[in-house]
This record gives C-alpha cells, structure tokens and sequence, in this order.
C-alpha cells in the first residue's frame, strides 16, 4: 500500500506540540518475505487523529481555515475523534484478516482450514489411541467329591466377549478417565486367562549328566553316598552294560521347591569304550556298604609256619608251598565246597551273532557233548551263525598230565587254568584239537571254552584224557559251573533282600548284579567264624573279576528306590515359540495373544504376539508365534494372556440426528458429541472416523465430497471443526442423494474420544463399564499408544504445502518424504535409496511427535498407505529413528553486571533448546562451533570456555559429532538413521570462569 502524497515524515512528538501539523496516516506498508506476521494497518488511533487534524489547515481546504481550535472537548475536534477511533478498530481487523489470509501468518485454526479447502487438503483430525486389553474371566468353583449330582455352578465355561467391551482408565493426577472399546469380537474361556511359561521339565538323565533332581527333601543322602541308574535293559539281560555307579560329590536340599539336587562325581555313560546310560534309567541310592566274607582275614604271609602247617594239616617240619590262604576266594568260600567233589556242569552262554554278542539265554550244561546238525541249540538262536561260551572249574581226580580235546564244527578255543590250550578260530569242518596242560590231584581249575558256528553242520565236544585213562567226555561230576553266583558277605544284613540290586566294587572296575535269594548262612573259613548273608545272584564276571579279590571287594547293597523330579529350565524366554505350563490345544491359530515378563535387562515389558499353532509337549503345550519375540525375558516372569482384543480410544454414543426431507437440498445434521473418534487407518489421510450414518435404517456411506456423487448415491461428507464436532451433509439429489422424507428417520453411531490423552500408561485400564456374564476383569499388559491430536496450526502450515506437493500419489525420492511427514503422528521424516539384501529400497526413517518411537501399528499403517498410493514394485521400508545423545563440560565468562544463577540457567535453556528434537533433523551434525554460539546469544555471557564435547562414554572435546544416516548393515538390513540431541542428563559441569 503506498502512502499519501501529502504525507510528510513522521516526527517524534514526545510533548505533544507538534500534535496536528503532520500527515501520519495512511502508513506506507512493507513486509518482506518470510515473516509471520504482517503489517497491514493504515495507522493507530493517534496516527490517524493527528493526520485529520493536520488537514484542518491543508490551503485545500479553506472552508476549515476558521476552525482553529484544537481542543479535545470541542465538538469536531471530538468528531475526529471518534472517527479515529472507528478507523483505528478497522484498521486493526483488517489486519488480523490480512494475516488469516496467507498461510505463513494465520493463527487461527479455522482460516487454515479454510485456506487448507482451497487446495482440497483436510486438517487432519487426529486419531484415537489403540491397545490390546487381557481379559480375565471367572473360573467355575471347584466341585466336591461326592455322590451327589453335578450341580451348575452359575460361571460360563467359554463367554463370547462382543465388540464394544467399555473399560475405563484409573486416571493421574492432572488427567480425566478415558474409554476405550473392543474393536472385534473374541472367544474367551477361563482357562485362557494366562499360561505362565514352563519353568520344570521331567528331564531323563542321559550321556554326560551330573546333576539330577530328586523328588523330596528327606532322601538322607549326603556326599560319599552311592548312586546306581538301571533300566529294563539290564533287567532283561544281565549282560546289558547300560547302567551306571556313580557317588555324590554334592547334595543341595531345596526346601521351597520340595527337591534335592544331586552331583555326581562323574557324569553318566562312558566315553572310551563307548557306552550309554539306560534309555530311561530308575535311580536307586545303595544305602549299605558291606564286605565279603574273609575280608578281614589274618595276612597269610606274616602267620608263622606252624600255624599254616595245623590249618593245613600237615606234620611237624613239612614244607609249606601255599603262598594264600587255601579257597581264599569267592567260588571256594561258596557253596559247594572244595572238598564236596560233586559238579553239575558247566556254565554255558548262548549268543545270537558268531562274535559272542547279543546274548538270548544262559544254562548250565552237565558235559559239552552235542550235535545240533544244521540246527541251533534253542529256538531263541538262530542257526547257522550263533556262538557260546562254557565257563566255570575243572576238579582234577589225580596229579599229571592231562590232554584236553575239542571236535567242533566251525572254531574253537580252550583256556584251562588260563592257559590257552586250543586256538582254532576258524571256519572249518569237523575237526579234532588238542591240548596238554600239568594238573595237581584235588584241586580246581579255571576252564573256558568258546565255540562258533558259521553255516553247515554244528557240533561241539569237550573230552580229556587224565593220566593214565583213555580220551572221554568230560564227565559232570568234574565240572562245576560256579556261575550260581553265591556269595557270602561279612554280616548278617536283613535290609538285602531278593530283586535289590547290588554293586561290587574294585578299585579300577564295578560291576552290578540282582540279588535272586537272600538268607542268613555261617561260614568258618581262614581261623574267622560268624554268621554271614548268603545271596544268591544274577550278573556276569563274578568270577573273572572278583574270585580272587575278596580283600579289595567292597559291596553296595540295599537299593532304595528313587524318584526323580522335574528339572528347573533355566534358559531364557526367547525365540517364536514357548513352551507353557498346561494344555492350550483348543487355541486356534492367528489369534491375538499378550506376553509380558521381565526382560534380562530387568525391565517389565509386554509385546503382542499373534498365535501360529500349538503343539503337544506331552502333559503340557508349547505354542508358535508368527515372529520371534523382541526381547529376552526371564523364565519365572513370563506370562502369556490369551483372552485378548483389540481396543481403541473412544465411546460409542447414539444420535437421532433428525428428520429427512425430499425437498430440502444439502441436508446438515450435526452430532451432539465431540470430539469425534477417528481411528488409524491405512489412507492417504491416515484416519476414518468411527461413525455410522443410517437412513431408515439403511447405511449410507461417507464420501470425499459429493462433486462425484452421483443422483441417487446414498452418500454425505463429514466436516470436521477445530474442537471436533462432526457436521454431516448429505445431496442435493444430483450430486448425492436427498433424504428421503421421514419422522425421525436419520440416526448416527459414532464414537468420541481422541488424541494423546488416550496414550495411557500400561495397566491404566482396568475399570469395566460393561461386564458379560462371566467376565470378572480387564487391563492393558501394554501401554495404549497412537494417540494423535488434531493438526495444531504448526502442524497445519507444516503439512498443506506438502499435501499440495504429493497430490496424492508418491512418485519420488521426496514424495515419499513428504508422505511420510504428513502422516499423522508423524513429526519427522527423512527418505533414503539403500541396497538392501532385497534389492534397492526405499527406506524412510520416522520419529512421532516430541521424540516419540511410533508403534509398530501406525508403522504397518504408513508402509501400507505408501504402497496403495505409491508404485506396488517399488520396494520400501518405514523404521523408526535411532536415538543419539552427547555431552558437554564448560566454563562461562559472566559480565559482572549480570546475576550468576539466572545466567547459568539461560544458557542451559538457551543450550537444550537449540538441541532439542524440534530444533535437529536426521543425520545433522553438531558442531562445536554452534554449541559456543547458542551460549552466546544469552545476555550476560562474555566468553565461552567448552571443555567437553563428546559421545559414548570416552570423554573428549570433539570438533564435531556426526550421527550416521541411514544405511545397512552386515545382514544387509535395513538401519535407521541418528538423530543427534543433547543429553537430557545434567552437564558434566557448567561453571564460571574466575
């Protein structure tokens, strides 16, 4: 606007007399570009006064020459007056217009929305808050066991929670309570109402193990104690190595859980010879240590010779050759004894493999004497190839030389007195061997005898030929098995009885037996006389390990039986899949479930988790998410809610709006209630509001605008104002259809509520509105967020120039950034073209409003908007932004004039300011320079001494700092980029110079 040509410079009129002589109105107007407000007023009340007053003299006017007062209580002077009051009120609205009319300087919501019409842009009206709400459900009482008729106890089995659930925040302080709803309709059961993770599991102690757990705490066990793990594969063969003796190192009693934790000396099974423990091994503790009998008997070699010529009953002088006691072992101290003469054979194992492996029976044989033809011994054994060994002792009737013979069909091979006399391991036909050995009258000896048939006929013979007799068949009376497994041991011991088991044991070797009879017997043996247990036993290598070694054979008797427990699970919670305390099969897949648990990290977390399967993990279930869980989470912490849906933000009201009327166009209706919900949505605009329109109670359906409606459309356009009042307009009948004529026939459903007040805390929600029969309570595991406020009018002036860019359609680099930005709850927004390992993709780092991590719902929302109104092939990513903070350190210069506490907070205000979210964008750096120049700006400060400037924990002064932008990383994913602020932490130290 230019000025008045008459218009003379304006002069400072502090005293008033020059008041009237010049022309100060109208003002010569200039504003540059860029400001945010305009001036826009031809002057102010004293601008215009004076400048009627300096007319009253213009030569132009001479019919006002006589007019020379200048008094205000005269009458034209107070003319002027008003009239200057009149422009000065004008004037200063036109300005207030001129500024609501361009977008940089309005201020008013409402001519945003205006200016927002002219360019088809909606301000967005923001969207409600969303979460997921756990619901508990009463569970039926217990039923007594009684005889009398089940009676209904009143609390449904399984409820069908509908949509539209209310449930109520308990608020804070400075908040009002909010409403939220269900949005969808779920199948509950008490049953669901949470599975905690499985914290015992029933674990078999297998290779290696050297820990077990214990059912009880009374067990009496304690460090030294023997242990014994068998199964049926021992007790179905007794030449089974599957078990294993071990002692406890250890004995931890745990009161609480009602278990005893054993360590063991050594873990189970054995590695060299491989060997495994029992499949599912029975424990037993061997409660009594034992000796055998003539453990403690005098030491032969320090006896004088008298008294081992009177035990042995020799005559005085007589050469004693014995260097041991006379049946100082086992076979001898058992029945029968030495000088009972009377054998029954020989001890035979019969095997299933022509390598004396898998052994199918056991028997004594009176004499070796047979011919099985192309048979087998026993219809257990296959023919053909199968294999035996006949163990046991030889009594030899006279001194000399004997010559022992074999006739066999395939090998053979003869040990007597553990010489090997005949080898001849051989496939071959019948053939006779030999073989001669010096035997003492009386005595016994070790014989055994192997043989081997590998196809054809099968025969066997044992024969000898004593001194001065002719060869024949080993009779049964020289033959004694010795395999009865007797033993004697030192004490009368009761607690042993038949079908314990029983361990004995050597220094370099153990071997274990089941005792068959058990019974009191005496023995009077190497000058010691008592009463010893008598047990008779099954097991191998009785004889070839502990025959001869009664000193050194300790014996572990009296099994007691164990009972194992379930092990404690000590693995963290991680993964996509949980195993849970209890049956879950009835859960059907992709159903909503809410885990929440401490993290190992020590902070209460909860994440939604949708439901893949379930699976059977024996008495209990473990189910299956679709994605791995995003943290850690202790094992005893962990919770799993599965009487889950989904809420929003909002309460549902129900309108009559009013009447229709054929004759009227453009029909309006507004609702009572504001502000109006508006849910997430995946549209250009972000949101859609929860309302329904019916007319005769048939729905019709909000559109854009109705320029595109057709005639009979049953559509109308919502407006929405600043305070979120919705307004409905229906047709003119061309452009959307009219109402129909009616009493009372348009109502509304819609919901109110919205914006961040409905971003509650997790367990905020828990007071129920509306309760279902069954339904005893609700919360909100996770915290409810989302919740975005309409557009501000910085939002607004942020936000239409990039609507207007878009057009509705993402095309480019930018577009996708602006998209993005002007989503809502969307605050920054920054887009980047990375090679991915899927290809070139377009990744748009984001950040909510003040900082906010966006929820993975909005996310979802975004990316998917972006795809409808962008290219479907291009490949695009939404990831939130990564947090960076620095620190600083550093001295100030104060001006003296200047108070030192108001100072030294401007500069820490002045600081967090210029560094704060709304001030820094992604990947911007921060230079040392700024941080010297924002403290500068605060009056007071003279110089600026900055000490520390660094990130991470290693202290520096750094030039600048550089937060990364977005990029990927070894995978090939996707990073966000930084966004570099101070710390919200105190200084390392603010001070002042000296």
């Amino acid at each position: 606007m230019s000025g008045n040509p008459m218009q003379q410079d304006n002069l400072q009129d502090a005293c008033g007399c020059c008041e009237g002589i010049n022309l100060q109105s109208p003002v010569e107007l200039y504003n540059r570009p860029g400001l945010t407000v305009i001036a826009y007023r031809i002057g102010t009340h004293h601008q215009i006064l004076a400048s009627l007053q300096a007319r009253l003299s213009f030569k132009a006017l001479p019919a006002l020459v006589k007019l020379r007062t200048r008094d205000r209580d005269d009458f034209s002077i107070a003319l002027l007056d008003a009239y200057a009051c009149m422009a000065d009120v004008l004037s200063f609205y036109q300005e207030r217009l001129a500024n609501e009319s361009y977008l940089r300087t309005a201020g008013e919501r409402l001519s945003l929305s205006a200016l927002a019409r002219l360019i088809g842009y909606r301000l967005k009206p923001g969207i409600a808050a969303e979460t997921y709400l756990a619901f508990t459900l009463e569970e039926p009482p217990l039923q007594s066991v009684n005889d009398d008729p089940k009676q209904a106890s009143g609390v449904p089995e399984n409820v069908t929670l509908p949509i539209g659930i209310k449930v109520q925040s308990v608020p804070q302080s400075d908040e009002t309570p909010q409403i939220f709803e269900t949005v969808e309709s779920i199948e509950a059961r008490p049953t669901w109402n949470v599975f905690k993770a499985r914290t015992h599991e029933m674990v078999i102690p297998a290779f290696g193990t050297q820990i077990v757990y214990l059912k009880g705490t009374a067990n009496q066990l304690k460090a030294g104690d023997a242990l014994l793990f068998v199964g049926s594969e021992r007790e179905l063969d007794s030449g089974s190595e599957r078990w294993d003796f071990r002692r406890i190192l250890s004995v931890t009693l745990d009161s609480e859980a009602g278990h005893t934790i054993v360590a063991l000396e050594r873990g189970l099974g054995t590695a060299s010879p491989f060997v495994a423990p029992a499949a599912n091994p029975k424990v037993f503790a061997l409660r009594l240590r034992a000796s055998l009998f003539g453990h403690n008997a005098p030491d032969w070699r320090v006896m004088s010779d008298d008294i081992k010529r009177g035990y042995l009953e020799l005559p005085d002088g007589a050469t004693v050759t014995d260097t041991q006691w006379p049946g100082f072992t086992i076979a001898d101290i058992s029945d029968p004894p030495t000088s009972t003469p009377t054998g029954t054979g020989l001890y035979g194992e019969y095997f299933d493999t022509r390598n004396l492996t898998d052994r199918k029976l056991s028997r004594i044989d009176t004499t070796i004497n047979f011919d099985w033809g192309a048979g087998s011994p026993d219809p257990l054994i296959g023919a053909n190839t199968f294999s035996v060994r006949w163990t046991g002792w030889v009594n030899t009737p006279v001194t000399g030389i004997y010559t022992f013979y074999t006739t066999s069909d395939d090998g053979v091979r003869l040990w007597v007195n553990n010489h090997l006399l005949i080898n001849n391991w051989t496939d071959h036909g019948v053939t006779e061997n030999s073989g001669s050995i010096s035997l003492t009258a009386g005595k016994k000896y070790d014989i055994k005898l192997e043989y081997y048939e590998n196809t054809g006929a099968a025969i066997i013979k044992l024969s000898w030929a004593p001194p001065g007799q002719s060869k024949q068949i080993i009779p049964q009376s020289q033959l004694y098995p010795r395999n009865i497994h007797t033993l004697h041991l030192d004490a009368v011991y009761p607690q042993i009885v038949p079908d314990s088991w029983l361990v004995l044991s050597i220094p370099e070797y153990q071997e274990l037996y089941q005792v068959v009879t058990a019974g009191e017997d005496a023995r009077a043996r190497f000058m010691l006389t008592g009463k010893t247990t008598r047990l008779t036993v099954k097991g191998e290598n009785l004889r070839e390990l502990f025959n001869e070694r009664v000193r050194e054979t300790a014996v572990f008797a009296s099994s007691e039986l164990l009972e194992l427990t379930e092990t404690p699970i000590t693995t963290d919670v991680a993964g996509d899949s949980l195993r849970i305390d209890r049956k879950a099969e009835t859960l059907m897949p992709k159903r909503s479930l809410i885990l929440s648990g401490m993290t190992t990290e020590g902070a209460e977390e909860s994440e939604i988790l949708t439901l893949l399967k379930v699976e059977s993990d024996g008495e209990n279930s473990r189910l299956f998410f679709t994605t791995a869980l995003q943290h850690r989470y202790r094992r005893d912490s962990v919770r799993v809610y599965a009487n889950v849906a989904r809420a929003t933000h909002g309460e549902t009201v129900q309108q009559t709006l009013g009447s229709g009327s054929a004759r009227q166009a453009h029909q309006r209706f507004d609702l009572k209630h504001a502000p109006l919900t508006h849910i997430a949505a995946d549209t250009e605009s972000g949101a859609k509001p929860a309302l329904e329109v019916r007319v005769n109670d048939v729905l019709w359906h909000e559109t854009a605008t109705l320029y595109d409606a057709k005639a009979n459309d049953a559509s109308y356009v919502l407006h929405t104002d600043e305070y979120g009042t919705g307004t409905i307009q229906f047709g003119d009948g061309r452009h959307g259809a009219r109402l129909p004529t009616g009493q009372e026939n348009v109502r509304a459903k819609y919901r109110k509520g919205i914006g961040r007040v409905g971003n509650l805390q997790a367990g905020q929600l828990s007071q129920l509105l509306t309760r279902p029969l069954g339904l005893k309570a609700a919360s909100n595991p996770l915290a409810a967020s989302g919740g975005v406020d309409a557009d501000s009018i910085d939002h607004a002036r942020r936000n239409m120039p990039l609507g207007v860019r878009t057009l509705g359609r993402v095309v480019s680099l930018q577009d996708y950034e602006d998209f993005a930005r002007a989503y809502p709850g969307v605050a920054k927004a920054k887009a980047a073209v990375l090679n991915t390992r899927a290809g070139r993709t377009i990744v748009i780092t984001v950040a909510g409003e003040e900082g906010e991590m966006l929820s993975d719902s909005i996310l979802t929302k975004l990316l998917n908007s972006l795809k409808k109104n962008g290219d479907p092939l291009v490949r695009c990513e939404v990831a939130v932004y990564q947090l960076a903070t620095f620190r600083l350190a550093m001295r100030i210069k104060l001006h003296p004039d200047h108070e030192r506490d108001i100072v030294m907070k401007q500069v820490e205000m002045a600081l967090r300011t210029a560094f704060s979210f709304d001030a820094r964008d992604f990947g911007q750096w921060v230079a040392r320079s700024e941080i010297i120049a924002a403290t500068q700006t605060v009056k007071g400060v003279m110089g600026v001494d900055l000490d520390r400037f660094y990130r991470g924990v290693a202290i520096t002064l750094e030039g600048q700092l550089a937060p990364h932008s977005a990029t990927v990383d070894g995978f090939g994913n996707a990073v966000a980029a930084e966004l570099l602020l101070l710390d919200d932490a105190p200084f390392d130290y603010l001070e002042e110079m000296p």
